[in-house]
């Protein structure tokens, strides 16, 4: 749903409960007929850079679609990684390709130890395939 048809259906007192990840739709005004059920970008984030911290991450390497959530994500995850000494590297990705290939190669040249892939089923499915057929490997 665009923000504009949300924001009709907000402004007519509908209550709409979203499966989103785009902070952008809490920020219309609700009056309190919005609901998310997914966690905003900040907290997912921050709950990537601590995996990858706890995990001891040197190099943590962040392929995410061109969609409004992916540069608040990314956002997020550097700022608890970098102070704590992690490199960061990221690459968005247009989810209508039918191949990832050149991506896949991009991403295995930082050698990274963890890769945080944050997409939807049919990209990652094709992004995951092509990470195979490349023979990526890590840790």
């Amino acid at each position: 749903m665009s923000r504009t048809g949300a924001a009709d259906l907000l402004g007519n007192k509908v209550t709409l409960i979203g499966y989103a990840s785009a902070d952008s739709l809490v920020e219309l005004p609700h009056q309190g007929y919005f609901f998310r059920t997914h966690p905003h970008t900040a907290l997912q984030g921050a709950k990537v850079a601590e995996f990858a911290i706890k995990r001891n991450s040197k190099n943590l390497y962040i392929m995410m679609p061109q969609q409004p959530y992916t540069e608040p994500t990314i956002k997020a995850i550097k700022a608890v990684c970098e102070p704590a000494g992690v490199k960061v590297s990221s690459l968005i990705y247009d989810i209508r390709k039918t191949s990832f290939r050149s991506e896949v190669d991009q991403m295995a040249e930082a050698k990274p130890d963890i890769i945080f892939i944050g997409g939807y089923a049919p990209d990652i499915t094709v992004l995951t395939r092509d990470m195979y057929r490349a023979n990526v490997s890590i840790r």
